[in-house]
């Protein structure tokens, strides 16, 4: 346990003793170290559901490669083992085919469906260390840290777009300082959006710029009622309202164990992401990625 002073104060690593207790916690993890093999071409297992093992987190794109040129996210990495440089792998964002998408996560979504976690069912958080390159007013691609929906948004700066239930940090387009990206809804019958001016979606400027490493988290109360951002160890902004946040209790339309074959439920996940769709003519987005992890915290008998 010699790392965790270092880990605690440098990088800002959520240090809490259950992690490490299996009877309390459930633990996703990776690091730059872990990430894929060097190269610029994400492989897949299936042509339609690609990926890379990376620590016991697995890096997604659910897209086959045999387009040209490739829809899906590049995968690079920038070191190997070394004591000189922290190692780190990025998601590289791509130009598009008629305006299809280009995606990839490292998350505890494994597969094209949904996830299925929701706030009011454990206590959660999801902390990475991030850096994110290459935004332009040419493209929709956005970064999320934290927990979000697979599906519906590629710009976070659109309200016609956006994502029925997150909790997560955001940035796209020409914004250069992280956003905290609240948004929850509850209607069954209206599987749009939430209109800003409801309350329920709010993002929140935290000044801190995305261009350089920074360590960003979400933690969710076991109740779902209280959730709090954190950069580099500091809380910068709070949600203690139930509706603001997608809960179980709250949202009728979510079910407990749905495989969500329709891709568009309201269920969320923890890791990091990137997403977007449009030709990009300036700057190639770039996720930096040097840690991420996931942890659900129970008390097991």
């Amino acid at each position: 346990m010699s790392n965790v002073p270092r880990y605690n104060l440098t990088e800002h690593y959520p240090f809490d003793a259950r992690e490490f207790d299996p009877r309390k916690c459930f633990r996703l993890w990776s690091n730059g170290q872990l990430g894929p093999q060097n190269t610029a071409t994400s492989t897949g297992l299936a042509s339609t559901r690609g990926g890379h093992n990376t620590g016991n987190f697995h890096l997604s794109n659910n897209y086959s490669d045999t387009n040209s040129p490739p829809r899906v996210v590049d995968i690079e990495r920038s070191s190997a083992y070394s004591e000189e440089a922290t190692p780190y792998f990025t998601l590289v964002g791509k130009s598009l085919i008629n305006n299809t998408i280009s995606r990839a996560w490292l998350s505890d979504r494994c597969t094209p469906v949904n996830p299925k976690l929701m706030g009011g069912m454990f206590e959660m958080d999801s902390f990475a260390r991030v850096r994110f390159r290459g935004l332009a007013a040419d493209h929709d691609f956005s970064a999320r840290i934290g927990f979000s929906q697979g599906h519906f948004t590629f710009d976070a700066n659109s309200e016609s777009e956006d994502f029925q239930n997150s909790l997560c940090f955001t940035a796209s387009r020409g914004e250069t300082t992280w956003r905290t990206h609240t948004c929850a809804n509850f209607l069954v019958s209206d599987p749009g959006p939430p209109i800003i001016s409801t309350g329920y979606r709010e993002r929140i400027d935290t000044g801190v710029r995305v261009d350089e490493w920074h360590t960003l988290g979400v933690w969710i109360n076991a109740a779902g009622t209280e959730a709090r951002y954190f950069i580099d160890g500091r809380c910068v902004h709070f949600v203690n309202d139930p509706l603001h946040i997608p809960n179980r209790i709250t949202n009728p339309s979510f079910i407990e164990g749905n495989t969500d074959t329709a891709q568009n439920g309201p269920n969320i996940a923890g890791g990091v992401a990137l997403r977007g769709t449009g030709n990009i003519t300036t700057n190639t987005p770039r996720l930096d990625v040097q840690w991420c992890v996931m942890r659900v915290f129970m008390e097991r008998p």
